[in-house]
C-alpha cells in the first residue's frame, strides 16, 4: 500500500527527476497502489503507459525506447 505521506514524498521526487529530464516509470504496481496514484492525480503526472505489472515489462518497454 502507499499512504498520503509517501504520495508527498514522490510528487517532490518527480519534481526532482523532472528537473533533471529524467524519466519515470514504475513497475510491480498492484491495484490499491495503482487507485491511490490516481486519486491524487500522481497515475497522470506519471502516465499510465509507464506504469507496468512486472519489471520485465517496464525493462522490455524502455529498451524499445532505446532503439
Amino acid at each position: 500500500d502507499i499512504d498520503t505521506t509517501a504520495i508527498q514524498q514522490l510528487e517532490e521526487l518527480l519534481d526532482d527527476l523532472e528537473a533533471a529530464d529524467v524519466t519515470v516509470s514504475l513497475a510491480r504496481v498492484r491495484r490499491p497502489v495503482r487507485d491511490m496514484l490516481q486519486r491524487s492525480a500522481l497515475l497522470d503526472r506519471i502516465g499510465t503507459d509507464a506504469v507496468f505489472l512486472e519489471v520485465d515489462d517496464a525493462v522490455e518497454h524502455h529498451r524499445g525506447d532505446a532503439t
